[in-house]
């Protein structure tokens, strides 16, 4: 069989109407194909955004700590600071 009678048998197959059912086909998969890419990269996008956040989250949980550990220690401070202020007041009034 030369190709063209074959081309000519597979021609004939195809008819318009088969034809239009082929290119509906592959329109439709091209839609598909499309859709789930535009789906895979915003939830790429969100996974992303996500960790991004939460790493957000994180630091701002760890500066928090810090400002905490920072309160406590110059509460500490003020205190001892305050009872050594009054041991030398309590000194400086009794007598010698």
């Amino acid at each position: 069989m030369d190709i063209s009678r074959a081309f000519d048998q597979f021609h004939k197959i195809l008819t318009s109407r088969t034809m239009a059912k082929a290119v509906g086909l592959v329109a439709s998969i091209l839609a598909i194909e499309t859709t789930a890419e535009a789906a895979f990269r915003m939830a790429k996008w969100m996974f992303r955004t996500a960790r991004e956040i939460s790493g957000v989250q994180e630091d701002i949980e760890k500066f928090a700590k810090k400002i905490d550990s920072f309160e406590s220690i110059i509460a500490a401070a003020h205190f001892a600071l305050y009872d050594h202020c009054k041991d030398k007041d309590q000194e400086s009034l009794s007598p010698s």
